[in-house]
């Protein structure tokens, strides 16, 4: 870990949050957006960043939109869900009571549905170093929610299969997930208001001048820092509760940034952005039957999450001081998040079953975002931010404003 950390130590670059792990945009501190250059020659800037979620959609695997509980499965099995435990515990004997039930893909199967709203203020702060280079800090608020949950029971009513599935599983669902299910509560919507993970960063950005008919300058930025677990932690208990940053892990974030000047009023640039987080341990739900769906996983144990690597990339295009101050950009925005992997430190599971979750699998974000801004010594941002692709991922169109402020 030492040597990691060293490694990555060095490195510097210019960095947005990119603050969390849970594929949903809302946790993005999306685009250079971040904290823009110090206006002139002063040495602070304080910002803030108001967004909130217009809609909210699932993509799946196939990057089909889907609802945002469906991102990993179209429909939730009840039936595989008993599946992996031993015969004398409750949750075997109730197995045990529908083994003449089988897994038609149907019997036993329910397709979960439910809203999901959210805002967020990211606070910024900026101070001005000597050689280019500057502090940066960016603190978080989260308000989600998720409402309207609900399931439709596929299962039929003719054999006596069915009827069995419906009096002693799916009739009763929730109940019976909550009692065997230590408190997992699939039933009931909630609703969270939380800091995220502090991102605390070193910035290099110098532009340099050239002496060119169309080409001005070009400006190249660095920076580097680390992501600290000050967010609230995944709720494994409630359904869909995401961590409001990187579920207590500490991360290193690094980046780099290229924009290049064309004539008098416009540039354009592209800055990659990636995270690294280091593993936690904690309890948390796994699967105990290769069969099993994400949604309903009754077994929680003490297990490691290795986290796999998050990179982000954005090319933008900007106006620049097209009325005095009045600038407008169009940015396109790309995430990937790797696979990750969890390490079960209970002899009763198995860590290769538990890591056939298709939450653990690599998820993507694509999107579009439209900005027009006032730079001076008082920023002003409008931001639409428009979602259209991506796969195991839930995506909103957000709309934004922030006020930064120069002194």
């Amino acid at each position: 870990m030492i040597k990691r950390l060293l490694i990555w130590g060095s490195i510097c670059a210019y960095v947005p949050n990119l603050s969390a792990i849970f594929p949903a945009n809302i946790f993005e501190l999306d685009y250079t957006k971040n904290t823009p250059p110090i206006f002139g020659k002063r040495n602070h800037q304080l910002g803030i960043f108001v967004q909130g979620m217009l809609n909210a959609n699932g993509h799946n695997e196939l990057g089909d939109r889907v609802n945002i509980l469906q991102i990993w499965q179209p429909n939730q099995d009840s039936l595989t869900m008993l599946r992996g435990f031993d015969a004398n515990t409750q949750i075997g004997a109730l197995a045990d009571s529908l083994n003449t039930a089988s897994d038609d893909g149907i019997r036993g199967h329910l397709v979960p549905t439910a809203k999901m709203r959210g805002a967020k203020i990211d606070f910024t702060y900026k101070h001005a170093l000597p050689y280019h280079l500057s502090v940066n800090m960016a603190l978080p608020l989260f308000n989600l929610r998720l409402k309207d949950v609900s399931w439709i029971d596929l299962t039929k009513n003719i054999t006596f299969a069915d009827q069995q599935v419906h009096n002693n599983l799916t009739n009763h669902l929730g109940q019976i997930v909550y009692d065997l299910g230590d408190k997992l509560d699939i039933v009931n919507g909630w609703e969270k208001t939380g800091l995220g993970d502090l991102l605390v960063t070193i910035d290099w950005r110098k532009m340099f001048y050239q002496s060119k008919p169309i080409l001005k300058a070009v400006t190249l930025g660095l920076a580097g820092g680390l992501s600290l677990p000050t967010g609230i932690r995944q709720n494994e208990d409630l359904l869909m509760f995401p961590p409001f940053g990187n579920d207590g892990s500490v991360g290193i974030v690094f980046s780099g940034l290229i924009e290049v000047q064309w004539w008098q009023h416009l540039h354009g640039g592209i800055n990659a952005i990636f995270l690294d987080l280091f593993g936690a341990t904690r309890n948390r739900r796994i699967k105990t039957d290769p069969n099993q769906t994400d949604l309903l996983l009754l077994a929680k144990t003490a297990a490691r999450k290795e986290w796999g690597f998050t990179q982000q990339y954005q090319l933008y295009l900007e106006a620049f001081e097209i009325w005095k101050y009045l600038a407008a950009r169009t940015m396109y925005s790309y995430i990937k998040h790797n696979n990750d992997t969890l390490y079960i430190f209970n002899q009763s599971y198995s860590s290769e079953i538990a890591n056939t979750a298709a939450s653990l699998r690599e998820w993507t974000q694509h999107s579009i975002i439209f900005s027009l801004m006032y730079k001076g010594p008082l920023d002003l941002e409008l931001h639409y931010q428009h979602a259209f692709n991506g796969k195991n991922t839930i995506q909103s169109d957000l709309f934004a404003f922030s006020l930064t402020w120069n002194f």
